[in-house]
């Protein structure tokens, strides 16, 4: 019962936000950007809070943020085993609206845990990114990404971060590819490299995305959503650890 009332707390101020992304904007005054959710897992839960907003009204420049919560909720005092915030400004060019084409460049790319002392885990990136999409059918549209960046002034305590998570990152988000089980959905693929060379594709992190609407309520929320993640870099604190995990939950 303890935990259902955390749960209760955290998702009902927001359940009306469901299903927000870059390509599915949410009705909050800010833009969307990374997918909300919060979904369960062992040995940690995971919520996932992102939003990003103009720094200039009718201008190319954004200021967004990110944060990830790694929660142990089956655990008796219910700890927070890691909380990553990853604030980020950047400059879009837009190449063709009609199909979500865009380059950015990353002006400041921070992740940190806020932690003091042999815990504390940051970095620093300069980036570009650049977005595409593509009609495949009258239904089906697919987003492709790859994002390159350029890390710099590394905290002592994390030198090797980008040996785990790499010097890029690709995504492809394929909209209606299980119109079978859900109303609306989305299937994302993350994929980063680490190793040595920081561009082994098996030494990164490779993640796996799926939301949708249940047909029985379309027309509600909160969207399913389901993730699994193998590799290394999820969560900061324990980058150098490989982690295999399955979650599900709802999204926001």
């Amino acid at each position: 019962m303890k935990i259902l009332k955390i749960l209760m707390m955290v998702l009902l101020p927001v359940m009306a936000y469901a299903y927000s992304n870059e390509f599915n904007p949410p009705h909050w005054p800010g833009e969307g950007y990374n997918s909300n959710y919060f979904i369960l897992g062992v040995p940690d839960s995971k919520l996932q809070i992102s939003t990003k907003f103009r720094a200039v009204k009718e201008g190319g420049l954004f200021v967004a943020y990110t944060q990830q919560m790694y929660w142990g909720l089956w655990e008796d005092s219910h700890p927070m085993y890691d909380v990553n915030y990853n604030p980020d400004m950047f400059f879009r060019i837009v190449v063709d609206n009609s199909r979500s084409a865009w380059l950015d460049l990353g002006l400041l790319d921070h992740e940190s845990n806020g932690l003091q002392g042999e815990d504390s885990r940051s970095w620093n990136k300069l980036y570009l990114r650049y977005t595409d999409g593509v009609f495949i059918g009258q239904e089906n549209e697919l987003h492709w990404s790859l994002k390159v960046w350029y890390p710099y002034g590394p905290d002592p305590t994390s030198p090797d971060l980008q040996r785990y998570r790499g010097t890029f990152e690709m995504q492809v988000t394929i909209n209606n590819i299980a119109k079978g089980l859900f109303d609306r959905n989305d299937l994302t693929i993350r994929v980063y490299p680490g190793g040595p060379s920081s561009v082994d594709l098996l030494k990164g992190g490779q993640e796996i995305t799926l939301r949708g609407n249940l047909f029985f309520m379309k027309d509600m929320l909160p969207v399913v959503v389901l993730q699994f993640f193998h590799g290394y870099g999820e969560r900061l604190i324990d980058y150098k650890t490989e982690r295999t995990i399955f979650r599900a939950g709802i999204g926001f």
